[in-house]
């Protein structure tokens, strides 16, 4: 939170909308492998990885540029907390799995 100014800067402006794709992509990438190797030990999604991948990313992505933003009521631990719950949610062998 130490650099929220800048990064609320760099993300908020109009002019930078390559470097908001740049930080959706980095999650992207991220969820994105992670869901192939759980596919790869026999896991069955829903849809297709790469909708799942930018589904989720593009969620966190925009969280966390809102929380930078500012329009935000939580503290930089409030929102650790918020993010690592929903990045232990996506390993729950529950998350995402197809109806039956």
């Amino acid at each position: 939170y130490d650099n929220a100014d800048v990064f609320r800067n760099l993300l908020m402006d109009e002019g930078n909308h390559e470097l908001r794709k740049m930080f959706t992509g980095l999650f992207v990438d991220e969820f994105s492998a992670e869901l192939h190797k759980k596919q790869a030990e026999g896991r069955m999604f829903p849809l297709p990885i790469p909708i799942l991948s930018v589904f989720v990313a593009g969620g966190m992505a925009h969280l966390l540029m809102w929380w930078i933003s500012g329009d935000s009521p939580y503290t930089k631990e409030e929102m650790i907390g918020h993010l690592t719950d929903i990045a232990r949610r996506e390993k729950d062998p529950r998350f995402l799995q197809p109806e039956s």
